[in-house]
């Protein structure tokens, strides 16, 4: 097992790939091994009750950075439409919502192209 750590959910961070699989208390099968822990997925683990999860060990060749973190995005979108919409008349949120999210998504390339070059 030295390929492979055993972490608390709330230290897992998104692109990880699970080293195990993860089964529930009834024995049926949440999540194979390999699969990538998006911040959906470790969300979702986190309110099933699950406390740790084993992860393989990255190595750098494995590790795709040329793809976009959608699901980053998604999950940050959906956080500011959540909180706006709890102080704020609906055409607000979708303005304000609007404008976080662009800047986010412009601060997000800049930092990509900076990985580039």
């Amino acid at each position: 097992m030295a390929d492979k750590w055993e972490l608390a959910i709330d230290d897992i961070t998104p692109g990880l790939l699970l080293g195990a699989d993860l089964f529930d208390e009834f024995g049926i099968v949440l999540c194979r091994e390999g699969e990538p822990l998006t911040n959906s997925l470790v969300m979702e683990l986190r309110q099933g009750g699950i406390k740790k999860v084993t992860v393989k060990k990255a190595k750098m060749a494995d590790i795709d950075i040329t793809q976009p973190a959608i699901d980053h995005f998604a999950e940050f979108d959906h956080h500011v439409d959540k909180c706006l919409s709890m102080v704020m008349h609906h055409d607000e949120v979708q303005q304000i919502s609007g404008i976080i999210k662009k800047v986010n998504r412009s601060r997000a390339q800049s930092s990509d192209m900076g990985l580039k070059n």
